[in-house]
C-alpha cells in the first residue's frame, strides 16, 4: 500500500509540475477547482514537499471532471485520456497500452480517493523518461 501511495504522489507532482505549462483554458480550469475545493492559488507549488491530503484529491477529481477525463458518471474516457498523454509528449504505443489497461481496472472516478488509484496505475507513463 506505500508503494501504492508513493506512485500516486509522484505522478500527482509531475502532473503539477506540468501545470505551467498549459493553455490558458487549463490554467483556469485548475483555478476553478483549487477555489471549489477551498485551496489557496499557490497551493500546487507548496504541495510539491507536502503530503497529499484529501482536497488535494478532490481538486484532482475536479480537473479530471473539468479536462472531460471522466463522464457525468465518472467513468473514464479513454480517448480523452490518450489525448492528454500525446499532448503530454508521452503518447507512444507503450503508454497507450499502459493506459488502455488502467482503464479496464480502474474504470470509475466516483470518489477523490479514486484518483489516488488512477494516478498510481498510470504513473509508469508519467515517470517514464521522454522519448
Amino acid at each position: 500500500m506505500h508503494k501504492f501511495v508513493l506512485a500516486g504522489i509522484a505522478v500527482l507532482t509531475i502532473q503539477i509540475a506540468c501545470i505551467n505549462k498549459t493553455n490558458a483554458d487549463e490554467n483556469d480550469i485548475y483555478q476553478e477547482c483549487l477555489k471549489s475545493n477551498g485551496l489557496e492559488s499557490d497551493y500546487l507549488e507548496k504541495l510539491k514537499e507536502e503530503e497529499i491530503d484529501n482536497k488535494t484529491l478532490c481538486f484532482t477529481k475536479c480537473t479530471m471532471e473539468k479536462l472531460n477525463l471522466v463522464d457525468e458518471n465518472g467513468e473514464l474516457i479513454l480517448e480523452n485520456n490518450i489525448k492528454i498523454i500525446d499532448d503530454s509528449k508521452k503518447g507512444d504505443d507503450k503508454a497507450k497500452k499502459i493506459a488502455k489497461n488502467c482503464m479496464s481496472l480502474i474504470t470509475t472516478i466516483s470518489t477523490c480517493e479514486d484518483t489516488l488509484k488512477h494516478n498510481a496505475c498510470m504513473s509508469p507513463i508519467y515517470l517514464a523518461s521522454d522519448k
